[in-house]
């Protein structure tokens, strides 16, 4: 009994290879993005006006990624 056959199991693994590039390389962006954010918010001044935006920054790259995954 034959389960698959041989090019499309080398389809499949071009295609697995491919997303996993994709993956990790949002995952990777987003890593980055998120270290920046939080040196950016521990380098800030207390209570200054700017900890808002950096939060909103972190948000809305947090919920992209939250979707894509």
């Amino acid at each position: 009994m034959i389960y698959f056959r041989e090019e499309e199991l080398t389809t499949v693994k071009a295609q697995r290879n491919k997303l996993l590039i994709v993956f990790f390389s949002v995952l990777a962006f987003y890593v980055l993005v998120t270290a920046g954010l939080i040196t950016w918010h521990a380098l800030l001044p207390y209570a200054s006006p700017t900890q808002k935006t950096v939060k909103i920054i972190e948000y809305c790259v947090t919920a992209v990624v939250i979707i894509f995954l």
